[in-house]
């Protein structure tokens, strides 16, 4: 299951931020961020990250130093995705089961508190309102179709997908219902998904 949890595979789900792009060479990246505005903030994630690590924050414009020597070494374990650096507002989780047959079952959306360095620090059920009706409907059908696209490739099990609610440079608020899939036990699954039943074989 390395591959499902690699960066490749979240992406190529649904859109992602405007710009976005998966690069699978140094030359192709400094040639990406190099058509860039000069000074424009952007973040870099490599193929496999964790708890806010494998980011690194970039900017538009010629790249040396030690962000060229960063790049260099993440591409070794597979493409980097580029993405502009946005203002997020409030971070989501589901939290999903997928059995050999390929049933499907969502727990609720949760909310995942970050630090500033992006690392997880809890997972929390999302209070009254705090969640949109489109909202939700666009976490829960994200994750519906991760489930589904991770049966498709032969895994079964926890996963769990990652979205945000962000705001753009006009103000405007915008929802990105799949940023990340991890096809794993996740460190929030038994707050998103804690009915003891959905554990038995």
């Amino acid at each position: 299951s390395s591959d499902l949890n690699a960066r490749a595979f979240s992406a190529r789900l649904g859109p992602g931020l405007p710009g976005s792009v998966l690069v699978h060479g140094l030359q192709e990246a400094c040639t990406r961020l190099a058509a860039l505005p000069p000074g424009e903030p952007w973040l870099a994630k490599r193929a496999f990250t964790l708890a806010g690590r494998g980011h690194r924050r970039l900017a538009g414009g010629t790249v040396a130093g030690s962000d060229r020597t960063w790049l260099e070494a993440s591409l070794v374990e597979g493409p980097v995705l580029l993405e502009p650096r946005v203002e997020l507002e409030l971070e989501f989780v589901v939290h999903g089961l997928v059995s050999t047959s390929g049933d499907l079952r969502l727990g609720p959306v949760c909310v995942a508190e970050v630090d500033g360095g992006g690392a997880w620090q809890s997972t929390q059920r999302s209070e009254m309102g705090e969640v949109s009706e489109g909202e939700e409907r666009e976490l829960l059908g994200a994750a519906r179709r991760a489930g589904e696209e991770l049966h498709a490739a032969g895994y079964h099990g926890a996963f769990g997908v990652d979205g945000f609610r962000w705001r753009d440079r006009t103000g405007c608020v915008r929802l990105q219902p799949c940023s990340e899939v991890n096809a794993r036990w996740t460190f929030g699954w038994r707050v998103g998904f804690p009915d003891p039943r959905d554990l038995e074989p």
